[in-house]
């Protein structure tokens, strides 16, 4: 966000300013390859599979995201909930609000394994796993 044409501390109506259409576009789609590449790592390093994945939460910072992200790990067995419409982005707090909401509503089960991807500013990512054991 800034003043377009000019610096971001100026003063002025502050919009959404994209320099590079391409490279926006590139970041959102480059997200598959990257959550696929992490959270196969994570898989292997645990010696799980995908089919072993109960739950998927990710970041849904645009609508479509997450089901094309949870369909790219392999993870269609997996309950999952997509909660952009209600809430747009939440940043940070997309999973904590996906795990409450879903523990509330009955999709998360003692020892269900839950798959997370987060997205962070400047493009920075976590993926991990967790076994679930109850709220």
């Amino acid at each position: 966000l800034g003043v377009a044409g000019s610096s971001w501390w100026n003063e002025g109506r502050a919009g959404i300013c994209v320099a590079d259409r391409q490279k926006v576009r590139d970041a959102w789609f480059g997200l598959v390859g990257v959550c696929r590449s992490m959270m196969e790592k994570c898989l292997r390093q645990t010696g799980l599979q995908a089919r072993d994945v109960s739950f998927f939460a990710t970041h849904q910072g645009v609508s479509w995201i997450q089901p094309l992200l949870k369909s790219a790990c392999s993870f269609e067995g997996a309950k999952s909930l997509a909660t952009y419409a209600q809430t747009a982005s939440l940043g940070a707090a997309n999973i904590p609000f996906i795990l409450n909401l879903a523990c509330k509503e009955g999709l998360l089960n003692k020892g269900d394994l839950v798959a997370m991807f987060q997205v962070g500013t400047g493009l920075s990512y976590s993926a991990s796993l967790l076994r679930w054991t109850g709220a």
